[in-house]
C-alpha cells in the first residue's frame, strides 16, 4: 500500500461520509433514546387499573428531559383508590421513555433508560452543597415541605438500581439519606453510602429515622410518641405529621439525628470550602490565617 493510500485510509470520515454511516448503523433497529428529542409526541401514561399519582421528569446535567417516572395508585372498578394493610393506597411505579423504532418513529415506551442514569431533581442538586437522598420520588416532595435546608434526590428503579445511577453530581456535598423504616429502606440506603462515597461525596450520614420515629408533634411540639409506627415509616409520613427538620434539631440535636459513615481520604472538598461538624462551610482565611490545602486535607481526614 503507497503512503498515499495509507493517509487516505486514516484520513477523518467526510461529513457525507458520516450521514451515510450514521443512517446504516441505525437502519433497522430500534434505540431506547437518553434524551426526550423536541419532536417527540405527547406521552400517555395510561395504565388500565390503575390511576396516575404523580409523573416525576428525569433531567440530564444540560436540563434537556430524559425521562419520567410515573407513580400509580390502584383503584378498584368505581375509581376508588385501593388501600393496602396499611392503609396506603396500593401503588406501583412504571419508567416511561423515548424510543426511536426501526422507520425512526419516536414512541414512548415503558422502559428506562441506559445506565448511568442521573438523580432526580439533578440541576438543583448540582447548584447544593447539603443534598438528602430519599426513597422514592414522593418522598422528595415531601422533603421540601420538612425543610429547606437540605436539597432532596433520589434516583430510578428501586433498590436494585442503585448501581445503574451516576452518584458522581454529589461530589464534594455533605449528603444525608433518608431511609424508609424497614430491613429494605436500611440495606438500600446502606448501598447509596457505598456509592456516593465511592464518588466523592465530603460526608455521608444516616438518618436514624427509628429514634426519629419515637416523635411525634402535637399543638405545634414534638412530643413522644404513643405506640409502634407502620413499616416503611418514611419522611412523607413525618412531613404528614407537621414534623420538620428544625424542629427536630432543635428538640434532639443535630448529632443526635444523623449516623456519618466514614468516608474514603480522597473524598473530593470544593475549592474554599471545609468541613466544621460534618457540614460543607466556605473557607475565609483571615489576614494572620493562612490554611494550605494540606493542612486542610488533614482535618478532613480526622
Amino acid at each position: 500500500m503507497t503512503d498515499t493510500a495509507i493517509a487516505k485510509t486514516f484520513a477523518p470520515l467526510t461529513e457525507e461520509e458520516r450521514s451515510r454511516s450514521a443512517a446504516n448503523d441505525n437502519a433497522g433497529r430500534e434505540e431506547l433514546l437518553t434524551t426526550v428529542p423536541p419532536d417527540a409526541p405527547q406521552p400517555d401514561f395510561n395504565l388500565r387499573g390503575f390511576k396516575v399519582a404523580l409523573v416525576s421528569d428525569y433531567q440530564n446535567l444540560d436540563g434537556s428531559l430524559s425521562n419520567y417516572v410515573v407513580r400509580y395508585h390502584k383503584i378498584d372498578a368505581n375509581g376508588t383508590e385501593v388501600l393496602d394493610e396499611k392503609g396506603k393506597p396500593r401503588k406501583t411505579f412504571r419508567p416511561w421513555s423515548v424510543l426511536r423504532q426501526a422507520d425512526g418513529t419516536l414512541t414512548w415506551t415503558q422502559k428506562g433508560v441506559n445506565a448511568p442514569r442521573q438523580v432526580h431533581n439533578v440541576l438543583a442538586v448540582k447548584n447544593a452543597t447539603h443534598v438528602a437522598v430519599v426513597e422514592g420520588e414522593q418522598c422528595v416532595e415531601r422533603m421540601r415541605v420538612f425543610t429547606s435546608e437540605w436539597v432532596p434526590t433520589t434516583w430510578q428503579g428501586g433498590a436494585n438500581s442503585v448501581g445503574r445511577t451516576d452518584w458522581s453530581t454529589l461530589r464534594g456535598k455533605t449528603v444525608i439519606g433518608f431511609a424508609d423504616l424497614d430491613d429494605a429502606g436500611q440495606s438500600a440506603m446502606q448501598t447509596v453510602s457505598e456509592h456516593c462515597l465511592a464518588a466523592g461525596v465530603a460526608r455521608f450520614g444516616r438518618v436514624r429515622i427509628e429514634r426519629i420515629a419515637q416523635f411525634t408533634v402535637k399543638d405545634g411540639k414534638l412530643v413522644p410518641r404513643e405506640g409502634q409506627v407502620a413499616k416503611g415509616f418514611d419522611v412523607g409520613d413525618l412531613a404528614a405529621e407537621g414534623m420538620t427538620w428544625n424542629m427536630l434539631v432543635e428538640h434532639l440535636g443535630e448529632e443526635n439525628l444523623v449516623e456519618w459513615d466514614q468516608p474514603p481520604e480522597d473524598a473530593g472538598i470544593p475549592e474554599d470550602y471545609d468541613l466544621e461538624d460534618g457540614r460543607l462551610s466556605r473557607f475565609v482565611p483571615t489576614p494572620n490565617c493562612r490554611a494550605t490545602s494540606s493542612v486542610r486535607s488533614a482535618r478532613h481526614r480526622r
